[in-house]
């Protein structure tokens, strides 16, 4: 079946998206599927998603009409309101643009990949990328950098990011869990031109 990206239009795709990321929770999935398929961890409401969806519309692949993967965009003004999102955005205060540079990152402008989660049946099909070049083609001409984190044990979700550009440029810790910061550098990137 074929797999269209695009961005979410209706409620009804919110939905869809709860429900997906309800089933790929840490604590649903279990130690080795977690191990084995990767997995979220941040829970987001209807109702935040659809304040975070006003402001700049999530990515969706979508097969026969469901939803089948998602990456969440989010500013840093949606990600202060939520408790881990908003822990991410005062590190940022601290975390250079380059090794060697003076500035932070919470001085340029950039824009969150919220969460990203592929439907087990679509793993491994090139899904992931195809959203995060959607993700760049619809905002690299607003935001410059593209950033998230990730536990550092949710291996396969690390080599997705790395494998869509993100480098590992930080470490955090959320409720006792390791997380690396990743960064997608949207000032030099030539590679993701289109969405196929």
């Amino acid at each position: 079946m074929p797999v269209d990206v695009c961005c979410v239009t209706s409620d009804s795709e919110l939905e869809q998206i709860i429900a997906l990321q309800t089933a790929n929770l840490r604590e649903i999935v279990g130690e080795v599927e977690a191990e084995k398929e990767g997995y979220v961890t941040a829970v987001y409401t209807l109702e935040y998603m659809k304040k975070m969806n006003a402001c700049k519309a999530t990515v969706v692949a979508k097969a026969g009409g469901k939803v089948i993967g998602y990456v969440l965009v989010m500013t840093r003004e949606i990600a202060v309101q939520h408790r881990l999102c908003a822990s991410l955005v005062e590190l940022l205060k601290t975390i250079p643009v380059a090794k060697t540079s003076p500035t932070v990152l919470d001085e340029v402008s950039y824009v969150f990949c919220g969460q990203l989660c592929v439907a087990q049946g679509y793993r491994g099909l090139g899904v992931a990328p195809r959203m995060y070049n959607h993700f760049y083609n619809q905002y690299h001409n607003e935001f410059n950098y593209c950033i998230t984190d990730v536990a550092y044990d949710n291996v396969r979700s690390i080599k997705a990011h790395e494998k869509s550009g993100f480098k590992i440029c930080a470490s955090v810790n959320h409720d006792g869990v390791g997380f690396a910061v990743v960064v997608w550098d949207w000032n030099n990137n030539s590679d993701h031109t289109d969405d196929r």
